[in-house]
């Protein structure tokens, strides 16, 4: 089912095929809107592709929200706050940074 953009709807953002698995357990109880995208292999991909595509699309769809589903690890712990600092201001209501912790 195509997505409304004039109404309410989510979008969600998976790094990699486990998240987007955990995504689509969702769609079942969900209204028809909300769409889980195509993984974009990463998390640097994620942030990428949030800022270049998704901040444009936000501002454009006001009913839009958007979920960035990514892995954290040890690796990295500042990850929340490094994604946090790149959300802007009139469109950090709508939008969710769900972690997932692997293992």
């Amino acid at each position: 089912m195509a997505l409304n953009r004039e109404r309410p709807h989510l979008l969600v953002l998976p790094e990699d095929d486990a998240t987007r698995s955990i995504a689509n357990g969702f769609i079942d109880a969900t209204t028809g809107q909300m769409q889980v995208l195509n993984p974009v292999r990463g998390w640097p991909n994620v942030l990428h592709q949030f800022e270049v595509d998704h901040v444009i699309q936000l501002r454009k769809y006001r009913h839009r929200h958007l979920v960035l589903l990514i892995d954290f690890d040890d690796e990295y712990p500042n990850r929340l706050t490094y994604f946090q600092s790149a959300i802007p201001k009139d469109v950090e209501d709508r939008v969710y940074v769900l972690r997932h912790l692997p293992g």
